[in-house]
């Protein structure tokens, strides 16, 4: 089994800000990232046959990402990986059987994953967190890459707020993941703990 150090380079999403994109199995509900970036024109001549899906371009908001181990694995090890039409790709999530939920009427959407996901900020930036009145926090780890703008749509209650960093945050995320998605194609996930030196930005 390969050391976590060697973990933090084989299930490492390359680049991890710039563009990616990920393959979703609907026969197994497996999520494979393609961890090396990719450019707009790469992503929409990349056609899949079912049954894989293509999901959108998105940049994410971490320094560095990586996983511990796939998703139902009994120990930290390497990803399984394939090539798909040349690309490489890992097997990283696994979404809950119910699928995806709308929490209200036409309000973000909310899905459970499995994944073991580690995810690290640098000092200095800004992050944002997204803060839920029954008093969980979850950050923005995702951006769809869209060309116009949407709104957030957050329900009453529901706050954004931009925390600068003191140091590096490396946040373990829980196992399970709950992902919360939103109209603007923005994804916090979590429930996390905001270091208590971070300061509002």
């Amino acid at each position: 089994m390969a050391s976590p150090v060697d973990l933090q380079q084989v299930n490492a999403t390359r680049q991890a800000r710039a563009p990616h994109f990920e393959l979703y199995d609907v026969a197994t509900r497996d999520v494979w990232l393609a961890p090396d970036p990719v450019t707009r024109e790469e992503h929409a001549a990349f056609a899949v046959d079912a049954p894989l899906v293509k999901g959108p371009l998105g940049v994410a908001a971490m320094d560095r990402a990586w996983f511990r181990r796939a998703p139902g694995a009994a120990e930290d090890g390497p990803l399984p990986e394939r090539e798909v039409r040349g690309r490489r790709f890992q097997l990283v999530a696994r979404p809950a059987v119910d699928g995806m939920r709308q929490l209200g009427d036409g309000g973000p959407r909310l899905l459970t994953v499995d994944k073991v996901h580690v995810v690290e900020f640098d000092p200095g930036r800004p992050v944002q967190v997204l803060d839920l009145p029954d008093g969980r926090a979850f950050v923005l780890l995702a951006s769809a890459l869209r060309r116009t703008p949407r709104p957030r749509g957050l329900p009453d209650g529901w706050t954004v707020r931009t925390l600068r960093l003191c140091a590096t945050w490396v946040v373990d995320l829980p196992v399970p993941t709950e992902t919360i998605w939103l109209a603007s194609g923005e994804t916090f996930q979590g429930p996390v703990a905001p270091p208590a030196d971070a300061v509002d930005a």
